[in-house]
């Protein structure tokens, strides 16, 4: 209903192939929306780690714009996924960080201080970082903290 005249702020992000190495390969490059980005947060694949709708929707309603990358790493099978958003302000940035610590926590367990400012959660598929700065938030799922650290190194934020 916002949309054409709130339209979507264009969020760029870089190559991550000259951090991650020749292995890995660049699966998908688009834009999660502020739709998606309340379905991760109520309907998620993790029941257990759902958000009530109007809570979840009251996070994404700020949503400026954002774009994802999927990389695969051709012989370990390993993924890292970067989403970057912009919101409309840092208020909304951080209603929306507050909630995914809220998701993030039910998924992963309970969040560590990690590099740089970081929230940190350790899972069974690997490491996933956040951080809110500014009006933007960046979530890195990474196979280990190096390669985590990288790419968030990179992010230019």
């Amino acid at each position: 209903e916002k949309y054409p005249g709130d339209a979507p702020v264009v969020v760029s992000l870089p190559d991550l192939l000259p951090v991650l190495g020749e292995s890995w390969e660049l699966l998908d490059d688009n834009v999660m929306g502020e739709w998606y980005t309340y379905l991760i947060l109520a309907h998620g694949t993790d029941a257990g780690a759902r958000l009530p709708d109007d809570e979840a929707a009251a996070a994404a309603a700020g949503w400026g714009g954002d774009r994802y990358v999927v990389y695969h790493h051709r012989e370990s099978g390993e993924t890292v996924m970067v989403l970057k958003a912009t919101w409309d302000t840092p208020e909304d940035a951080l209603e929306f960080a507050a909630a995914f610590d809220l998701y993030a926590d039910d998924r992963f367990g309970p969040a560590s201080a990690g590099p740089s400012g970081t929230a940190l959660w350790e899972a069974g598929s690997g490491i996933h970082l956040f951080i809110e700065s500014g009006g933007t938030t960046i979530w890195v799922a990474a196979p280990d903290p190096t390669v985590a650290e990288a790419v968030l190194a990179v992010m230019g934020e």
